[in-house]
């Protein structure tokens, strides 16, 4: 817990004092240009809908991708690369659209950036929830996203092969555990209901039933070793991964936990994967922010149908979030993939 308590003062003195780059004064090394692509997964066969943004130098503007209102450049001229691409995968509550804002930020200081819609795992479709089906399905869409986009002609020209990067959010940092190189290990499952109370979300019976059939039979993980950093904001199913699971696990990681989620909550999932991670990872906690606060302002129709999520917290306590949040990610990115830290 020490190490843990330096790396959040570390941060505290890097974000407020140390260095506050481009983020806090909303500068802009290039535009956001943004397009969007529809492939065929053959195996299992469905379709896979990526959003991407990357750097240009024309003007951006408003784009209606109903309900969302996006601001760039529609499929504009890339700047010249090369450029690390990142591949950003939503929580199981969101679509490629959910973080549009973070997306259209990172392009906009010169970094490529893929949103897959994880078509079973997602605000429109939640049939693999809680099985191992969400987290490996998970996998492939990232997988296949960046075969896409490195195999696209105009993408390829302005990407660095050895510089991607993952940026995932909820179940999808769970996945990008298994892309770095964990293992799964439920050593901790059996007693783990005993330990955090029967009021835990996993602990009530329907979901405990999951669990436990997610405990026996454990598939075969591939780590995708064109990963070469991972920034994780909320990863969940922490019961999943015990002594065994990081023996091997070498992918610079940083943790960012969010200390008002509810439903995932900081000690059981992204402070206790820290703890096994040890000094493979970095960690962050954003004390005010939970599930919805990272996400993009919602459109007036999904505020409505989800109150709950969309209007969790102020503009003004979002706004300080993202703020912190995209200064850790730049930060972690810049000295992990395009070598350099500080900002400068």
């Amino acid at each position: 817990m020490g190490r843990i308590l330096y790396l959040v003062l570390t941060w505290a003195w890097i974000f407020w004092g140390g260095f506050f780059f481009n983020a806090a004064q909303g500068a802009e090394i290039y535009k956001p240009a943004f397009k969007t692509f529809g492939i065929w997964n053959q195996e299992p066969l469905m379709r896979l809908d990526i959003n991407l943004w990357y750097p240009t130098n024309r003007p951006a503007r408003e784009l209606n991708f109903s309900p969302w209102i996006i601001n760039a450049a529609p499929a504009g001229s890339a700047a010249p690369g090369p450029f690390p691409l990142l591949v950003l995968s939503h929580s199981t509550a969101g679509t490629r659209y959910t973080y549009h804002d973070t997306a259209s930020w990172l392009a906009s200081q010169g970094f490529v950036v893929a949103a897959p819609t994880h078509p079973r795992d997602c605000m429109d479709n939640m049939d693999d929830l809680f099985t191992w089906d969400q987290i490996t399905d998970r996998m492939d869409n990232i997988k296949t996203t960046i075969d896409f986009i490195l195999k696209d002609r105009e993408m390829s020209k302005i990407i660095s092969l050895d510089k991607i990067g993952l940026l995932a959010y909820g179940a999808g940092g769970t996945a990008a555990f298994f892309l770095g190189g964990a293992v799964p290990d439920c050593a901790l499952w059996p007693g783990w209901c005993k330990k955090v109370g029967r009021e835990n979300p996993y602990c009530r019976a329907y979901m405990r039933e999951k669990i436990d059939k997610m405990c026996k039979a454990f598939p075969k993980m591939t780590a995708d070793k064109r990963i070469r950093a991972i920034v994780m904001v909320a990863p969940v199913y922490g019961m999943l991964f015990g002594p065994g699971s990081f023996g091997k696990y070498a992918t610079p990681t940083l943790v960012i936990a969010t200390g008002k989620d509810s439903f995932n909550e900081r000690e059981l999932n992204s402070e206790h994967l820290a703890k096994f991670l040890g000094a493979k990872a970095q960690y962050l906690e954003l004390a005010n922010a939970d599930a919805g606060s990272l996400m993009a302002p919602c459109p007036p129709i999904l505020a409505q149908e989800l109150p709950e999520l969309c209007l969790s917290v102020s503009e003004e306590e979002r706004n300080k979030i993202h703020r912190v949040l995209y200064n850790a990610i730049k930060a972690f990115f810049d000295r992990y993939l395009v070598g350099k830290s500080g900002g400068n």
